[in-house]
């Protein structure tokens, strides 16, 4: 009998999607739809949908389902799934009811993994199955994480960090805060407007933040940027200077930093022997800022490494647990969420 399977990380920014339609590959996507006002029609998805963001007419809107973490309008979040993976399926396939695992943040409550499931349920489920996202990031990296030995994840995620402690196939503990990359791009945009008197977009920072800031002592970057006179409201370019940004970053990394050191205060003793003796595995967009897992390890005073694709560690783990479901299902990590 043929079983279709399907593998989700919605999170604030991006939205991943594996599905057994389309096993070789894995959809990347802004976690964003557009909308017609006028008709109440969705009429973009994705990439295609964040890139009308503030360049389109009153009639339309972009709508962003998730925030720090949690589905602030499911039926948005719904339609974004269904458009997405519809685009993964053909006519056979689709017919066939889907078993679905989905990433969500270890701080989500049941209600908040029961909008994910509602979103999930989009695709014409058999059943919806949630996944913790640092266990899912763990399973990504290639832990081994049955083992009773533990293993320390810390997901730089877009709306939310979080670091957890996992052991046997379940999280142990876990803390988790509102200060990732969408916090982050809030500051270093008021560190611009603050230094040169410019304002400018949101996603003129993204660029920012991936390509001139740095961790790493003593290198400076400069970058032109394009943006509008805060007193003016003319076109004005600067070069802006990573310096700028050295208050905001230090900040965000006592933020991470403190967040750990509460996670390894909360658990037994031989778990923070296997922290130390191990590392702590940073995965989640952020951990591609050159210089951050040096940075983080001398901050919390624990050994530091970025996993291997870390903005795509949750779906790579969460491809494996759907693709050996009845296996997920019997340990004790399984969570349903029908």
């Amino acid at each position: 009998m043929f079983k279709r399977t399907i593998g989700v990380d919605m999170g604030t920014a991006r939205t991943r999607l594996w599905s057994s339609d389309v096993p070789e590959s894995i959809l990347d996507e802004a976690s964003c739809i557009a909308v017609d006002t006028r008709s109440e029609t969705v009429v973009a998805v994705g990439d295609e949908a964040a890139q009308m963001q503030g360049r389109v007419g009153a009639h339309l809107t972009t709508v962003w389902p998730v925030r720090q973490g949690e589905v602030v309008d499911p039926a948005a979040a719904k339609a974004l799934l269904r458009h997405l993976v519809s685009s993964r399926s053909s006519r056979v396939t689709s017919v066939f009811p889907a078993s679905v695992m989905i990433a969500t943040p270890s701080m989500a409550t049941a209600v908040g993994r029961e909008f994910f499931s509602f979103a999930a349920g989009a695709v014409g489920t058999r059943e919806v199955v949630s996944i913790a996202q640092p266990l899912a990031a763990g399973i990504g990296a290639g832990v081994p994480i049955a083992d009773a030995s533990g293993a320390f994840v810390l997901q730089l995620g877009a709306g939310v960090v979080e670091a957890a402690a996992v052991s046997l196939g379940s999280v142990v503990a876990h803390r988790s805060g509102v200060f990732g990359g969408n916090w982050l791009l809030e500051r270093l945009q008021r560190d611009v407007e603050k230094a040169y008197g410019i304002r400018v977009s949101l996603d003129d920072v993204r660029i920012l933040l991936h390509t001139c800031t740095t961790f790493i002592p003593k290198k400076e970057h400069i970058f032109p940027l394009f943006g509008q006179d805060r007193h003016t409201g003319e076109p004005k370019q600067v070069e802006v200077s990573s310096s700028i940004f050295t208050t905001t970053l230090a900040s965000w990394l006592d933020l991470c930093a403190k967040q750990l050191q509460e996670l390894l205060m909360a658990v037994p003793t031989q778990l923070v022997s296997d922290s130390m003796n191990k590392g702590v595995l940073l995965s989640g967009g952020l951990a591609h800022i050159p210089g951050v897992s040096e940075a983080l390890a001398t901050a919390a005073g624990v050994p530091m490494s970025v996993v291997d694709e870390p903005g795509t560690a949750v779906i790579h783990g969460v491809q494996t647990a759907v693709t050996h479901l009845d296996e997920f299902k019997k340990s004790v990590m399984y969570q349903s969420d029908e």
